[in-house]
C-alpha cells in the first residue's frame, strides 16, 4: 500500500471495536506492516501496546473508509442502546468514538454522514455523563481557567 491509497485513523477508535471489515497497517519508515487483519476482533493487548508507544495514527486502505466509517457509526450505536444505564467504562467507550470522529471531521469538514454521526454521538454522550458519578465529579472538578 501506498501513501496516497491510505487512510488515517485513530487507535482509541478501534477499542472494543466489533469484528472488522478491513485491514489496519502501521506506518513504519515509509512502509504500512499489516497489524490487524480483516475479519478479526482487535486484541486489546495489541492495540494497548501501540497506545502506550504513543502511536498516533493507524492505516486503512482508502477503499475500506466507507466501511470504517460504518463500523464506527454501528459501535456508536451500540454504545448508546446500552446508555440507558451507563457506567464508566461505556462513558469511555464514547468518548474514544467521539475523540476519533473528531479528526475524522477535521479532515473531512464537508462530510454530512461524519457531522450526523458526531451530533447523535455528542448528545447522548451529555446526556449520559451526569449519570456516572465518578465521571461528573472529574468533569465539575475542572477549574476554569477563563476567569
Amino acid at each position: 500500500m501506498k501513501a496516497e491509497e491510505s487512510f488515517p485513523i485513530q487507535p482509541l477508535s478501534l477499542e472494543d471495536f466489533p469484528k472488522l471489515d478491513f485491514d489496519v497497517y502501521i506506518r513504519i519508515a515509509d512502509k504500512f506492516i499489516l497489524y490487524f487483519r480483516r475479519g478479526e476482533f482487535v486484541d486489546e493487548a495489541r492495540l494497548d501496546r501501540l497506545i502506550q508507544k504513543k502511536l498516533k495514527q493507524l492505516f486503512l486502505a482508502k477503499s475500506y473508509e466507507a466501511k470504517y466509517r460504518q463500523g464506527l457509526s454501528a459501535h456508536l450505536d451500540e454504545i448508546l442502546k446500552k446508555s440507558f444505564e451507563p457506567d464508566l467504562p461505556l462513558l469511555l467507550q464514547a468518548h474514544n468514538v467521539l475523540y476519533s470522529l473528531t479528526f475524522d471531521i477535521m479532515r473531512a469538514p464537508s462530510d454530512p454522514f461524519l457531522f450526523q454521526i458526531f451530533r447523535k454521538g455528542v448528545e447522548a454522550y451529555i446526556e449520559m455523563l451526569p449519570k456516572v458519578k465518578k465521571a461528573l465529579k472529574a468533569v465539575l472538578s475542572i477549574k476554569n481557567y477563563g476567569r
